[in-house]
């Protein structure tokens, strides 16, 4: 299990109204923070997340694209269950920058987060909201954007990494509860091919549905 503390860092918003969406990174402490400390933490990631938002994914969604809330839930060592969890929600709310969605919503740019050890376990990923078409060429994200989108979350993490609980050091790490210690992320990895997030079809309702008789 992990060897020291660690926060499962939430960024979390809406799209086309009702969908929810999330991106989750593993936050390791070097010693535990408390409860008002992490709340401090969390609020202060508001900026840093701006910026990710910003120079990345702004231009990669529609206005009807959202993130309003961050949350932070503890694991202290050798434990699987969050012994607390606190909220902040943003106090400038960040959305896309496009009119116009013309992707499903279900659709999502993946950030592959590597370590210096091999194996999957060593290796985390999230998945990013996209939802506007301008920066593809030939069904795929170019060159440019995702090198963006890898510059701006490299850049998150850094930043992340910089701050602290308290007197309590910050680490984005790759955790793995049950298995053994975490492992630091050391670079951040974005290719050029949209992915499916499976789970946001389901809370996608048909606009309409069409039968026709067979005779």
């Amino acid at each position: 299990m992990a060897v020291n503390p660690y926060a499962r860092f939430g960024m979390r918003g809406h799209m086309a109204s009702a969908q929810t969406w999330s991106v989750g990174l593993s936050v390791e402490f070097t010693a535990e923070p408390s409860i008002g400390d992490l709340g401090t933490w969390l609020a202060a990631r508001e900026a840093d997340v701006a910026t990710w938002w910003n120079a990345a994914l702004a231009g990669d969604n529609s206005t009807d694209v959202t993130l309003t809330v961050l949350t932070a839930d503890l694991f202290p060592p050798t434990v699987t269950t969050a012994s607390f969890g606190v909220r902040h929600d943003m106090v400038t709310p960040l959305s896309g920058g496009s009119s116009t969605a013309s992707l499903p919503t279900q659709l999502a740019v993946v950030a592959s987060l590597r370590t210096a050890l091999p194996g999957r376990r060593k290796r985390g990923r999230i998945y990013m909201p996209v939802t506007v078409a301008a920066h593809m060429s030939a069904h795929q994200m170019t060159s440019a954007d995702a090198n963006a989108l890898a510059d701006a979350t490299a850049a998150l993490l850094t930043a992340i990494n910089a701050s602290s609980a308290g007197s309590a050091g910050a680490q984005c790490v790759v955790a793995v509860p049950g298995t053994g210690p975490s492992t630091a992320i050391t670079f951040v990895v974005v290719d050029s091919v949209v992915d499916t997030q499976r789970r946001r079809r389901d809370q996608i309702a048909p606009a309409f549905v069409w039968a026709s008789p067979v005779t």
